[in-house]
């Protein structure tokens, strides 16, 4: 039961990092770097979606 939130966790967390990075990173740096950024964003937003679909019954649980 705790997994899906540490999952959530830990999409929100990388999800922040490759956005920082796509923004921080020198002009000088190859376009892959760039293009895989953005893929795993992609991928932390899907798993997001995903874990939250798992989570919000569990917190209609809780608030009763």
């Amino acid at each position: 039961m705790l997994a899906p939130f540490l999952l959530h966790v830990l999409c929100w967390i990388s999800l922040v990092i490759n956005v920082w990075y796509a923004f921080h990173l020198p002009d000088d740096c190859a376009q892959w770097v760039d293009v895989s950024l953005g893929l795993a964003a992609g991928v932390n937003l899907v798993l997001l979606k995903r874990t939250w679909n798992i989570l919000s019954p569990l917190a209609s649980l809780f608030r009763r």
